[in-house]
C-alpha cells in the first residue's frame, strides 16, 4: 500500500507565518439538502455514531500498537 509522509510548517521553514483557518459557509443545493435530511433521519446515522463511539472507547482502553489499522474503505454502512 502507498504510504504518506507528513510534515508541518515548522518542520519545513521556521519563519513561516501561522496557519490561518477561514470557515466559509454555503447553502446546500436542493438535492444535497434532501440527501442530508434523509441521512440524518436514517438508521445509518446512529450506526455511524455508535461505531465512532466504540472506536473512541477502544482507543482509550487498548494500547495503540495492539490494534489493527483500519482503512477508510473497510467501513461498511
Amino acid at each position: 500500500m502507498p504510504f504518506l509522509l507528513r510534515r508541518t510548517k515548522d518542520d519545513v521553514l521556521a519563519d513561516l507565518p501561522p496557519k490561518i483557518i477561514q470557515d466559509r459557509y454555503c447553502d446546500l443545493s436542493p438535492i444535497q439538502l434532501r440527501l442530508y435530511e434523509r441521512f440524518s433521519h436514517s438508521q445509518v446515522k446512529s450506526e455511524v455514531a455508535n461505531l465512532v463511539r466504540e472506536t473512541a472507547v477502544s482507543d482509550i482502553v487498548e494500547e495503540p500498537s495492539s490494534r489493527q489499522p483500519t482503512h477508510v474503505f473497510q467501513v461498511c454502512f
